[in-house]
């Protein structure tokens, strides 16, 4: 799977609405973004996971909230300041718990 940088915003759960601009976090691939959705979800209530956000500091915190219905909506361009955003990809859970990645 290619490596690159891209862009999530949060969508879902008990506790995510729409990510705003200042929610925007980098992964360094497509894979890690996987990964974090499956590690949120999975450990999020036990222990810190790592949020690399670009328009405010880092943080390490506990995210009970991710559920079967919560996304991460992937941009390959950075999204700040846009209208409307529109992913070019959502990272999802499928309908047999595993993790879908769907071109929009």
């Amino acid at each position: 799977m290619a490596r690159y940088t891209v862009y999530a915003m949060w969508w879902g759960g008990s506790g995510y609405a729409q990510s705003d601009d200042q929610d925007i976090e980098t992964f360094p691939s497509l894979f890690q973004a996987q990964r974090a959705l499956e590690d949120r979800k999975r450990f999020g209530y036990s222990y810190r996971q790592h949020f690399e956000f670009i328009n405010r500091e880092p943080e390490d915190t506990l995210c009970p909230c991710v559920e079967d219905d919560s996304e991460i909506w992937i941009f390959y361009q950075n999204p700040t300041g846009w209208g409307d955003k529109y992913p070019d990809r959502i990272i999802k859970f499928g309908a047999r718990g595993g993790v879908v990645v769907e071109r929009t």
